[in-house]
């Protein structure tokens, strides 16, 4: 799913960035990359409201969906960690700081921000990979990696689009995994466009 998710996203960056670059406007809305699609009557009229509108409630629902998601994760692992019980207070508590970090991050701009939470993330999954690969068992991991590789690209156009429509395997699982995936990508696929044509203005494919 996650190879659809980039694709998903992928779209939404190419329009919205032969928009930013054609259009030479100082502020990116998702409105302005509809213009050719819809005129300019409508986009610089009610309708561009209620495009940009909508490109905010996606940008809370997504973020709201992500936390929801994450939070609950986060604090499993560290009631687990350190044998404590899960509790509303640590619940909160994880959910304000993660907040909190992300909220810094944007505050003080992309490259002193987001930028370098980015790499750190980058640069402590590596090091927790390699901690897991020496420690665990190493062989066994690269095996069953490989073979969820393959299992993937086999398998790749029914897991992105399979819903069990006709209830044949029972359960409805699978379905709304797939369904819920299609409509979260959906939540996230603008504003994923206009940050990446954003950030990518003035840098060759290579930066």
């Amino acid at each position: 799913m996650e190879l659809s998710n980039l694709c998903r996203f992928c779209y939404g960056s190419t329009g919205d960035g032969l928009s930013f670059t054609r259009t030479k406007k100082p502020k990116m809305r998702i409105s302005e990359a509809s213009r050719v699609l819809f005129g300019d009557k409508f986009t610089d009229g009610f309708g561009g409201i209620v495009l940009d509108t909508l490109f905010l409630v996606s940008i809370l629902a997504g973020a709201a969906v992500t936390l929801g998601l994450g939070t609950p994760i986060v604090t499993e692992n560290l009631a687990e960690l350190f044998n404590i019980e899960v509790t509303f207070l640590l619940t909160m508590v994880v959910t304000l700081v993660w907040v909190l970090v992300f909220t810094f991050s944007a505050y003080v701009g992309l490259d002193k921000g987001i930028k370098r939470l980015s790499t750190l993330n980058m640069y402590l999954a590596g090091i927790f990979a390699l901690f897991i690969l020496i420690i665990g068992p190493g062989v066994f991991i690269l095996s069953f990696f490989t073979d969820s590789v393959r299992q993937l690209f086999s398998s790749y156009i029914d897991f992105s689009l399979y819903t069990n429509a006709l209830g044949t395997e029972g359960g409805s699982h699978i379905e709304n995994h797939t369904i819920f995936w299609f409509a979260y990508n959906a939540t996230w696929a603008m504003l994923h466009g206009v940050f990446a044509a954003v950030v990518s203005k003035g840098r060759t494919i290579k930066e």
